[in-house]
Parts: C-alpha cells; sequence; structure tokens
C-alpha cells in the first residue's frame, strides 16, 4: 500500500469516527473495580489480578494513572478509605495485633517499627554489632568466609 493510500483510509476511518491506537484496557470502570479492592485491603497487583485481563497489571494501572488525571482521585480515595478503616479498627479494638501486623507490611512507610540497633552489621569495617555472639567466634566466621 503506497503512502497516499495509507493517509486516505486513515483520514476516512478518522472522518468515519473510528479511533486510531490500541483499544485502551483501563478505563474509568476498571479504575474504580480495582480501587473498591484496594479500599477492602488487597494490594494493587492483587487488585489488578482479579479483573481477569493480562493486560491490567501493578505496571499498567500506574501508567494509566499518569496518563488520565481522573482516574487518580478514585484510587487515591480507596486506599484512603481502607487507612481509615483500620485506624478507626485500631482505635476501637483491645487485641489488635493482627491488625498492627497487616499494617506494617502493607504500608510500611507509615507504619513500620524503627530497626533494631543491635541487630546491625557495619560491612564497611568488617565489625558486627550483634548481642551475645563472642569477637573469637565472629573472627571464625569472618576467616571462613574470606577463604570461600
Amino acid at each position: 500500500m503506497t503512502p497516499d493510500a495509507r493517509r486516505e483510509t486513515r483520514d476516512s476511518n478518522v472522518a468515519k469516527g473510528k479511533k486510531r491506537g490500541r483499544k485502551r484496557h483501563i478505563t474509568l470502570a476498571v479504575v474504580r473495580r480495582v480501587s473498591d479492592r484496594v479500599a477492602v485491603g488487597l494490594t494493587l497487583p492483587l487488585a489488578c489480578d482479579a479483573e481477569g485481563d493480562p493486560c491490567i497489571n501493578e505496571d499498567s494501572f500506574h501508567k494509566a494513572l499518569e496518563r488520565h488525571p481522573e482516574f487518580v482521585h478514585p484510587y487515591h480515595a480507596a486506599k484512603a478509605d481502607f487507612l481509615e478503616w483500620a485506624c478507626e479498627r485500631l482505635v476501637h479494638s483491645h487485641d489488635m495485633g493482627n491488625l498492627r501486623w497487616f499494617l506494617e507490611r502493607r504500608y510500611s512507610g507509615l507504619f513500620s517499627r524503627p530497626a533494631d540497633p543491635s541487630a546491625t552489621i557495619n560491612v564497611n569495617q568488617q565489625q558486627a554489632i550483634i548481642g551475645g555472639i563472642p569477637e573469637d567466634v565472629l573472627q571464625r566466621a569472618r576467616e571462613l568466609s574470606n577463604a570461600e
């Protein structure tokens, strides 16, 4: 097909109302369904997988949010709804171990515990600060690791 023929075909398709480009898999309806799943605590990858379309995944979902600003609000609102529900449960719960565990892992940026400084290893100085392990055992472990 010549370039002129391609151009004419393209122009006639546009004039007939036919859209150019690939079909959008992530629409506002899809964003709302995925957001509803996020609002009850599912991770984004699982919420996308529940759609049953391999083209809808975490990466494509984030790209759709970047391209279509109208998709951002339902998703962020769903995340906020879940956090609000979880925080209300924490306030009213007497046994909050399971919910605390879930929040520490699901929203580690907001709810993670600080690291235990007694379990850190300084690799640059080849020193270990580990409570209860004698220095001679650590020295022997270093020698064995260097021998390999």
